[in-house]
């Protein structure tokens, strides 16, 4: 998605590209030297404040509005008009892929517990750096919330080398204006170090409806990217049972970066070697044209093209055997919901229809006269409140005095629908609606095609709310040997302590690579 503004507004525009809407075609083109000047408004590409990004959600479907401004919505709406105005000319259809390994289905292990008993083996210290009022509230939730979810008990006085700390400081924005004081750069290195953001971590240790104590998503991720980094200060795996995995031989992970301004710089690569029973290795190099049919040149070769140059869509290799690395490729393919079915279950609940009252009074009193007890006592009172809305009550209206978050407000949406075709709320999160609807951004999917092995990650299927915010991207899998088997890496993306409300999108141990070079590049 790319961001336009007005080039009247800042100056600082004149030297770049412009664009105009044509007033003949109704389109958004570059602007030509014999194009109306100070009579149309121009634009160039560019938010007003850098500092923001303007976001188009990839799925919304709170309502029917929600999914037609969205960009799946917008999609939709485009392939509609393509098929009736340029059929003759053009035609756009989807492309049904066949899984061949389907997971994510369940609830993930509970890694967690793994993670909470890690924390209790470091000694925790806390560092406030802004030591404010804001700052000192912040504390005072770690420490209840740490306590009682975690066991861990922040220690008083300095951390010694290996220990764990917690930074609150400023958001990267306060030090803008005064770099000297930038307390990311004053970080102790002798221990680990997770930083807090005082604006960005405000805990309330509510649920989001404030109507029971839960532990805070945001505290949570503090504590698994915390975890990581005392594995990895460690050399030692324990945020997930490794061994279960019952690889015999060490999985290696292997990323490489180029500097695409300067081209002569080597290549610098960054290797993971996980032992079978957890244990780390990590190792960096830079290229060397000297090496013949080592490890090293045989990783080399990997990230090339078929023409010689660096692959820069790579994401990774793994592999056991270095004479079969497995290469995992971006690609510009993205997986989607099902378009047709969801807007049309969309269209059929719309919030603001007006419903007629009395076939639904009779249809739920039919239903009532089977229930006895506090259920028919609950339908009485479900029969008086639409009575009190007239000949007419709104689809949103009649949702919220079913409340179909209950069963029994489940229960008599489905028994309307039976009997009079009418429905009230859509149902979308149900087990069956998910996978119909959403199968194509949910769990992880594996699948084969023309030689080549793919997959992507989606969304948990467990919890979702109204909207995904991106798409799934496909990735593509090929092998340096003559064995292509990424199966038994698949559950290497099956974990939910690195991506929120995610599987993750390549094998988890590559976070750990990061972080390690994250790492060196501190001391």
């Amino acid at each position: 998605m790319k961001t336009f503004r007005n080039a009247r507004i800042k100056q600082d525009s004149k030297n770049q590209p412009q664009y105009l809407f044509d007033p003949e075609c109704y389109i958004l083109r570059r602007a030509l030297r014999d194009d109306p000047g100070k009579s149309t408004d121009h634009f160039v590409i560019g938010a007003f404040n850098q500092r923001r990004k303007n976001v188009v959600p990839f799925l919304e479907f709170g309502s029917l509005t929600d999914y037609r401004n969205c960009k799946v919505g917008i999609l939709h709406q485009f392939l509609r008009e393509v098929q009736t105005s340029l059929s003759p000319y053009l035609s756009l259809t989807m492309v049904s892929l066949d899984e061949s390994t389907h997971l994510g289905v369940c609830d993930s292990v509970d890694n967690m517990a793994g993670i909470r008993e890690r924390l209790r083996e470091v000694p925790l210290y806390l560092e406030d750096t802004v030591q404010n009022e804001q700052s000192r509230t912040l504390i005072s939730m770690l420490r209840y919330e740490l306590e009682k979810y975690s066991q861990v008990t922040l220690m008083e006085g300095t951390p010694q080398k290996g220990d764990a700390l917690l930074r609150i400081i400023h958001s990267p924005l306060f030090y803008e204006d005064h770099p000297e004081d930038d307390e990311y750069l004053k970080a102790p290195k002798h221990c680990v170090v997770q930083h807090v953001t005082v604006e960005e971590f405000q805990l309330t240790g509510m649920n989001t409806r404030g109507t029971k104590e839960k532990e805070d998503p945001k505290l949570l991720k503090v504590i698994q990217e915390l975890a990581i980094k005392i594995d990895v200060s460690r050399r030692k795996m324990t945020c997930y049972d490794w061994p279960k995995l019952g690889f015999s031989k060490p999985v290696t992970f292997v990323v490489a970066t180029s500097d695409y301004k300067d081209k002569n710089k080597p290549i610098c690569y960054d290797m993971l070697r996980v032992q079978p029973g957890g244990e780390l290795y990590f190792e960096s190099w830079q290229q060397s044209f000297c090496e013949d049919r080592t490890e090293r040149d045989k990783i080399s070769a990997a990230f090339e093209t078929p023409y010689g140059t660096f692959d820069a869509t790579i994401k990774g290799l793994v592999y056991e055997e270095e004479d079969n690395i497995h290469i995992i490729y971006d690609t510009d393919r993205y997986t989607l919901p099902n378009m047709q079915d969801l807007e049309q279950v969309l269209s059929a609940t719309r919030d603001d229809e007006q419903v007629p009252a009395k076939p639904l009074v009779e249809t739920i009193q039919k239903y009532a006269d089977g229930l006895s007890g506090n259920e028919r006592a609950r339908c009485q009172m479900i029969l008086d409140e639409i009575n009190q809305h007239g000949v007419q009550v709104s689809r949103k209206e009649l949702r919220h005095i079913l409340n179909l978050r209950s069963n029994l407000g489940k229960q008599i949406n489905r028994y309307i629908f039976e009997e009079t075709g009418v429905l009230i709320g859509n149902a979308l999160k149900s087990a069956q609606n998910k996978e119909a609807l959403f199968g194509g951004v949910l769990g992880i999917r594996h699948f084969c095609e023309e030689g080549a092995q793919h997959y992507y990650s989606g969304y948990f299927g467990k919890s979702i709310n109204w909207s995904f915010p991106h798409a799934c991207k496909i990735r593509k899998v090929c092998s340096t040997g003559q064995t292509l088997q990424f199966q038994p890496y698949l559950p290497l993306l099956e974990v939910d302590f690195i991506r929120a409300n995610g599987w993750t999108v390549i094998p988890f141990p590559f976070k750990y690579l990061r972080e390690w070079s994250a790492q060196q590049e501190r001391h």
